[in-house]
């Protein structure tokens, strides 16, 4: 009988990294869900009206202005300059939107 290793990995990443994942992959979906609607107009706008509001609107997981709160904000940026760029990028991502 074979034997059969198998290894996990973990990465940690820190919260910032999370925010600009999350973002990535929402403004991905976005995206995709607009190419549909642009190449069959008639496919119904409600599952990309949900899904817009289900980023965006603060009463739905605190929207985006939960990263605002806390990355945003000079205490953060004076305490991580190591994080300006991501900072940046999660600025780009959320102006995207």
């Amino acid at each position: 009988m074979p034997l059969f290793t198998c290894s996990a990995a973990q990465e940690e990443i820190s919260p910032l990294e999370n925010a600009l994942e999350t973002m990535q992959l929402a403004n991905e979906k976005i995206s995709s869900m607009v190419q549909r609607h642009l190449s069959d107009p008639n496919l119904p706008i409600n599952p990309l009206s949900m899904l817009l509001n289900g980023i965006v609107d603060p009463a739905v997981m605190g929207g985006f202005a939960n990263y605002e709160k806390a990355f945003f904000n000079d205490k953060y940026i004076q305490e991580h300059p190591e994080d300006h760029e991501k900072i940046e990028k999660l600025k780009d991502l959320i102006a995207w939107q």
